[in-house]
C-alpha cells in the first residue's frame, strides 16, 4: 500500500513579537483588553510546502515492512518589535528583522511483526531513521534596542548569511514479550548519531552512537485492571546555543514511572493513576545580558532538574 501526501500552509500576521509592558514594580499596568503594543509595519510572512510518503508491504506470518519518507521546505521573513524600557531608562522599541530557509527530510524503515519462543508468541520492531535538518538564516541591521518608540519602520539593510546542517541517524530495536498469560516484558534501545556543522562558522558539535534504553513490566490483574512500572533514558538535542556558538550539550535524564490502569464500560471510560520521577541535566538555560555572545541569545546548560509527582487522568 503506497499513501503520498502534499500540504502548503501560508502564514501572515501583522504581530507576532513581545508583549504587552509591566510596571517597573513588577505588576500589570491594567491596559485594555483592545490594547496592541505593536506596529502597523510588523509581519509574518511564512510559507511551508511538504510532501510526505508511507509504502507498506504485508509479509508472510503477519510480519510487516514500512517505509516513511517526508520533505519540508519553509521560507519565512519576521519584521517586528516590542516595547522596551532598558535600565530604567526611557520607553523605546527594540526592533528586529530577520529572514529563514529551511529545509527538513526524514526517513524510517521498520518491519515488526511476531515471534515463537519458548510456547508463547510475542512481538518484535526493528528499525532505523534520519533526520536531516538544513537552514540558512539572513540577518538584517539595524538590531536595535533603543529605537523611538514613535519612529517609523526601520530601513532595514541585509547584513549577513548563515547556515546550520544538523543530521540524526539512529538504529532501535523493540519487543513485546509473553512472560505469562497476565504478565508482559517490554524491552527496547536506540544507538543515535548526532551532527551539528555550522557551515559558516565554527561550533560544530557531534555526539556518536548515544545508547536510550528503556523497559517496561505490564501484569493485567483481571479483565479490566492493569498494573505497570518503566523506565527509560532520555536524549534530547537542542537547537540553543552557548557564547562559544556550539548547541547546548542534549538534554540526558531518566524517567521512572509505576501506575494503575483501568477500562470500564466496554472500553468507553478509561482511568489511571501513576508516580512519576524525571531527572535531566543540560536543559538550556538562557544568560541575560551575555556582552561576547555571537547570537541574539546565549545558553549554558542547567544542573540536575527533578520533577515528580502523581498524574491522575480519566477519558
Amino acid at each position: 500500500t503506497l499513501t503520498l501526501g502534499y500540504s502548503n500552509q501560508k502564514d501572515k500576521t501583522n504581530y507576532f513579537w513581545g508583549s504587552a509592558l509591566t510596571g517597573l514594580d513588577g505588576h500589570h499596568l491594567n491596559l485594555p483588553r483592545a490594547y496592541n503594543p505593536g506596529t502597523d509595519w510588523e509581519n509574518k510572512d511564512q510559507e511551508i510546502n511538504t510532501v510526505f510518503a508511507e509504502l507498506r508491504q504485508r509479509l508472510a506470518n503477519d510480519w510487516t515492512l514500512q517505509f516513511n519518507a517526508n520533505y519540508a521546505q519553509q521560507n519565512a521573513l519576521f519584521s517586528g518589535s516590542y516595547q522596551s524600557r532598558w535600565d530604567n531608562s526611557t520607553l523605546t522599541r527594540t526592533v528586529y528583522q530577520a529572514a529563514y530557509d529551511e529545509d527538513q527530510a526524514g526517513f524510517d524503515a521498520l518491519a515488526s511483526g511476531p515471534f515463537e519462543a519458548f510456547g508463547r508468541s510475542h512481538e518484535l520492531v526493528v528499525g532505523a531513521s534520519k533526520r536531516i535538518y538544513d537552514m540558512t538564516s539572513h540577518d538584517y541591521s539595524p538590531y536595535a534596542r533603543n529605537w523611538p518608540i514613535t519612529a517609523g519602520k526601520p530601513d532595514f539593510v541585509h547584513t549577513a548569511d548563515g547556515r546550520e546542517v544538523t543530521t540524526q541517524d539512529g538504529i532501535y530495536v523493540t519487543t513485546r514479550l509473553s512472560l505469562a498469560d497476565p504478565l508482559k516484558l517490554i524491552l527496547g534501545g536506540r544507538l543515535d548519531w548526532y551532527d551539528y556543522d555550522n557551515r559558516d562558522g565554527e561550533g560544530d558539535y557531534k555526539v556518536t552512537r548515544n545508547l536510550t534504553r528503556y523497559a517496561g513490566l505490564i501484569y493485567e490483574l483481571d479483565d479490566h485492571h492493569s498494573v505497570y512500572v518503566s523506565y527509560s533514558d532520555i536524549f534530547t538535542p537542542q537547537s540553543a546555543k552557548g557564547t562559544s556558538g556550539t548547541p547546548v550539550k542534549p538534554i540526558v535524564g531518566k524517567n521512572y514511572e509505576v501506575g494503575v490502569k483501568g477500562e470500564y464500560l466496554g472500553g468507553a471510560l478509561n482511568a489511571s493513576v501513576a508516580l512519576f520521577r524525571t531527572d535531566q541535566e543540560n536543559r538550556a538555560v538562557e544568560l541575560p545580558k551575555v556582552q561576547t555572545c555571537p547570537q541574539e541569545t546565549c545558553y549554558e546548560a542547567s544542573g540536575e532538574i527533578r520533577s515528580q509527582g502523581i498524574d491522575f487522568e480519566l477519558q
